[in-house]
């Protein structure tokens, strides 16, 4: 199974429980469920429902979903979401074709995170030196929201120096941790990293990681999900069921 099956996002999970990084229970509903489902049932009817109930992120429908009812629903939400107003307003910005377009969607675990936020391992605002990390209290998605203010850390790639614009209200610890894992992460990789965390008490896990490819703010529809790991990677499914 390679990136096409599966998408960016799982294939980055496979390989951060690959390498031993501890990640949430993950699975991936492949592209192939999607071709399936559309040749069988049409997209019309989750397109028109998935109207009545827009989400500012047109790929991102997280929820808390109790049973096997609300996840075949957030699925389909997600599949319908590929064709909404928003979704194609940015392929055409982006001069991303719609031919034969499909879509993999992970599902997670979510975790009740005591603290959670972004990491880049090279900060897209400053130089290579440093490390940025934001985080909130609690579950990330205030912080997706822009709901709450993040607290931003600056950290010295070579003494893990940290700098905070709000010193002395967060758990340095999990900073320094967190700031070491990020390390070894990219090191994994082999390229600079924009990873999402959460930490519960002192355990950190990683919800997903990805190359950092731009330098300033994440762009409205830029969900973090969909970029591309080596086209032609072959992977097997540690952490990922598909």
């Amino acid at each position: 199974m390679n990136i096409d099956d599966v998408g960016g996002k799982a294939a980055g999970l496979d390989h951060l429980a690959s390498y031993g990084f501890p990640i949430p229970s993950s699975y991936v509903i492949t592209v192939g469920a999607y071709q399936r489902s559309v040749a069988l049932a049409g997209l019309s009817p989750w397109i028109a429902d998935l109207a009545m109930r827009p989400a500012p992120n047109p790929h991102d429908l997280r929820a808390e979903i109790d049973d096997i009812d609300g996840a075949i629903d957030a699925v389909k939400r997600c599949w319908a979401s590929l064709w909404l107003p928003a979704a194609r307003e940015y392929r055409f910005r982006h001069s991303v074709s719609s031919s034969g377009l499909a879509m993999a969607v992970v599902l997670q675990s979510l975790v009740e995170a005591d603290w959670s936020g972004v990491g880049f391992t090279i900060d897209p605002a400053s130089d290579r030196r440093s490390m940025r990390v934001e985080m909130v209290s609690g579950l990330g998605e205030a912080l997706v929201s822009g709901h709450v203010t993040p607290v931003d850390f600056s950290i010295r790639r070579d003494t893990l120096e940290i700098t905070s614009s709000d010193p002395g209200s967060q758990p340095l610890r999990i900073i320094e941790d967190l700031a070491r894992m990020m390390l070894q992460v990219e090191t994994r990789f082999d390229e600079p990293q924009d990873i999402e965390w959460a930490a519960v008490g002192s355990d950190l896990v990683l919800l997903q990681a990805r190359p950092v490819t731009v330098v300033g703010p994440r762009s409205l529809f830029d969900d973090g999900f969909d970029e591309p790991v080596n086209s032609h990677d072959e992977f097997t499914p540690h952490g990922v069921v598909a």
